[in-house]
């Protein structure tokens, strides 16, 4: 069967389903799909009319599916934009937004309410002014916190559900001692850390609401080749996000003094890990980040191996657009493959992020490679200092870990490989991407059909098409006029000064209420608004392509998207 796009709309909970939106209603939608937090940001863009902007309220939530039964994304409303006459942007997050909401633990039954949690296989801080308030509970790994987080406070408090099939543990345990809660960090802050120590383990929350914890996945699903549905990919690789000096600052410890009858001494535990090999190959690049509940050298130690072990090298990142997408990377599961005209692999890999551009014919944006340590650990605008270990505290300050295995090879990204695509293999080389579409070739597989790529999505899509001549003979456009020339979007809505005008052309009435259809038994019906006033839609744009040209739903508005570096992952 092919693509049916298929928006549904659900109440406060996502399980209250209230209908269908409309297809010819919709002037764009796009979402994206993290290996670290699931379903994550999108956008719903309507031609609703200002006097019907309650129509979808903050806090409901929506489903894109290809076609009824094959959901790719589900999002709450976490914000409305309604714009006179007509025009209404709904700003969407993934599930694993309530991972942000829940805090596990507190400062006392008498204070907030809550205990002080405490996870771990020994118990080194009896000293701690709330020593005796907290609960314990035993946990000998950081995937054992995990699940205990889940069940002691995500799943009562959010609409996520836990499923021992979508539970994994790393192949190699990482041990953990103890980590203590006082309700001052959210759940999704702590999973970063976790995770990382446990492998770099996949998680967040899928399309079904399911909480999903992964070990890296080597499966490879959709394959996708030049001249047929992979536009463009370009490889980047720098110095830029190598980091080989880990200033980590975890909690506080309290520590007997040394004066009978005193009070304990107090300081807040930290440690420089340095990779040596790396920092005499690059030069020292420092980076801090903050772990309040790090108390002890080897839970230390663990977080920064992981660490350096993934940020100590320059590693390749990928960036790749794909047409007429029939299937989705859930990074989460599987990677892709790419293929040259000739059949050869380029790259083989699991996203990092893959973006889609939800339309008549969808398109994806796919990172491979690295992410950013400075959008999961962000470093605050000064320096600071806190009160150092005494001198005869031990297990304080830090260590050099264990080196990488330096590779110039290696991409990190799950790179090319000749054979099923899983990690390792040869670098990419710009001979190996010069084998793709000539300029000539490409410009005109894009002018073919409007639906492919339109001038919104050249001039804010893609950080590559930002300049002149952006993109060589590796696939890509090689100018941007020649490209916003040829290629246009067929609905004519191409920024926000247009609203008045297509609003105006359309003919919406006031009774559409959003193009939503009833349809509270899951069923589409194809269209037809509430109340049956499917006729009001009708307007100038009453054909059933009316919104395959929604390009400009990757408009400027849409979070700065001119560079992949620049995104706030919210993570």
């Amino acid at each position: 069967m092919g693509f049916g796009r298929r928006i549904v709309r659900y109440g406060p909970s996502p399980s209250d389903l209230v209908g269908t939106v409309e297809d010819r209603a919709i002037t764009g939608c796009w979402f994206e799909l993290q290996r670290q937090g699931g379903c994550g940001r999108g956008e719903l863009k309507l031609r609703d009319r200002f006097v019907n902007r309650r129509a979808i309220e903050v806090g409901s939530w929506i489903a894109c599916e290809y076609e009824p039964g094959d959901r790719w994304y589900l999002g709450r409303v976490e914000s409305r934009s309604v714009t006179s006459p007509a025009g209404a942007r709904f700003r969407l997050e993934g599930m694993a937004v309530q991972l942000g909401e829940v805090y596990p633990g507190g400062f006392g039954p008498t204070r907030d309410g809550q205990k002080p949690h405490r996870y771990g296989v020994t118990d080194p801080f009896s000293l701690d002014p709330d020593h005796d308030l907290e609960t314990a509970d035993s946990a000998d790994r950081p995937e054992e916190v995990i699940r205990r987080l889940l069940v002691d406070y995500v799943v009562p408090a959010t609409s996520i559900a836990f499923d021992d099939s979508a539970f994994e543990v790393a192949d190699e345990a990482v041990e953990l001692l103890s980590v203590k809660f006082n309700g001052e960090e959210s759940v999704r802050s702590i999973l970063k850390d976790l995770a990382l120590r446990a492998g770099g383990l996949s998680w967040g929350v899928d399309e079904t609401g399911t909480f999903f914890l992964r070990r890296p996945s080597e499966e490879i699903g959709p394959t996708w080749q030049e001249g047929v549905n992979l536009v463009s990919l370009v490889e980047h690789r720098d110095l830029e996000r190598v980091y080989n000096r880990l200033l980590l600052t975890g909690g506080y410890v309290y520590q007997a003094a040394a004066e009978s009858g005193a009070r304990p001494e107090v300081y807040r535990w930290r440690g420089h890990y340095v990779q040596p090999e790396s920092r005499d190959r690059y030069g020292e690049r420092r980076i801090r980040a903050w772990a309040p509940w790090i108390r002890t050298g080897v839970d230390a130690k663990a977080f920064a191996r992981a660490f350096l072990m993934r940020y100590g090298q320059p590693l390749s990142r990928y960036e790749a657009v794909i047409r007429d997408a029939s299937e989705v990377v859930r990074p989460w599961l599987a990677g892709a493959r790419l293929l040259d005209r000739e059949g050869n692999v380029l790259i083989a890999g699991v996203p990092e992020t893959v973006r889609v551009a939800f339309d008549h014919r969808p398109r994806l944006q796919m990172l491979i490679g690295i992410d950013d340590p400075r959008e999961l650990w962000p470093e605050p605008p000064h320096d600071e200092r806190w009160p150092i270990a005494p001198a005869d505290a031990s297990d304080w300050g830090g260590d050099s870990v264990d080196p990488p295995s330096f590779d110039d090879g290696d991409d990190g990204g799950g790179g090319g490989d000749d054979s099923d695509g899983g990690g390792g293999g040869s670098d990419v080389t710009s001979d190996d991407l010069s084998s793709g579409l000539t300029s000539d070739e490409l410009t005109s597989s894009l002018a073919t059909s409007s639906d492919d790529v339109s001038s919104d999505w050249l001039s804010s899509g893609v950080s590559w098409w930002d300049s002149d001549d952006s993109v060589d003979g590796s696939g890509g456009v090689t100018s941007e006029g020649d490209a916003s020339s040829d290629v246009t979007s067929d609905r004519g809505i191409s920024s926000d000064d247009d609203w008045s005008d297509a609003a105006t052309s359309t003919g919406v009435s006031d009774s559409a209420w959003s193009g939503l259809s009833s349809d509270a038994d899951g069923s589409s019906d194809g269209g037809g608004a509430i109340d049956g006033s499917s006729d009001d839609l009708s307007g100038g744009t009453s054909n059933s392509d009316d919104s395959s040209g929604s390009d400009d739903s990757f408009d400027s508005w849409s979070y700065g998207w001119s560079s992949w570096g620049s995104w706030d992952s919210g993570r």
